[in-house]
């Protein structure tokens, strides 16, 4: 995108939707991607990039073959590692257990997905995370799908009229995520 726009500049933000909506109406960014949750507010457009299934990270050696093993008891054993509570991933995570009737609190909290990965690979537990299409695991985990729950949605947000920059952005990034989805 720089090549085609050379004199860009480039500020990247980390913040959930909430506060990447209000960025946009008070029109401090162009163009939002965030993980989605609920309805957006009047005035600002959305679409969806790519929608992420869940996941449960596991050690490679773990006996497991399916999330569905670790569901034969109302609490699973196993330390739980996971996103901290109001992120959106542990939210899903915390709905389908619901759905499902099984108690299994967070014993590791962690910041990001890849240091629940390394943890999970350490021994130190089981992670829920998600898998962009054609990624594998890292090395020494594994991961069992979790189809019965809802999954992460990546959204593109705006507000209308973009800059020719900022639709150019957009467009991009609506193509790519088509790409992905493609696999």
């Amino acid at each position: 995108h720089r090549r085609k726009f050379p004199g860009m500049t480039l500020q990247l933000r980390d913040v959930n939707q909430s506060d990447a909506q209000r960025l946009l109406l008070k029109q401090e960014v162009d163009v939002a991607i965030t993980e989605a949750e609920g309805a957006t507010p009047s005035g600002i457009k959305s679409s969806v990039l790519i929608t992420l299934p869940l996941v449960l990270l596991v050690p490679a050696d773990h006996p497991a073959t399916t999330a569905r093993q670790l569901w034969k008891r109302a609490d699973p054993a196993e330390t739980l590692i996971s996103l901290p509570a109001d992120e959106v991933i542990s939210k899903l995570f915390q709905q389908g257990l619901d759905r499902l009737r099984v108690k299994w609190t967070t014993g590791i909290e962690v910041s990001s997905l890849d240091l629940l990965a390394a943890y999970v690979g350490a021994g130190f537990g089981i992670g829920v995370s998600v898998l962009a299409p054609g990624a594998k695991p890292p090395p020494k985990v594994k991961a069992l799908p979790l189809p019965s729950f809802e999954p992460l949605v990546i959204a593109a947000l705006w507000k209308e009229p973009l800059p020719p920059l900022a639709k150019s952005f957009l467009d991009e990034a609506l193509r790519h995520a088509q790409e992905l989805r493609r696999g």
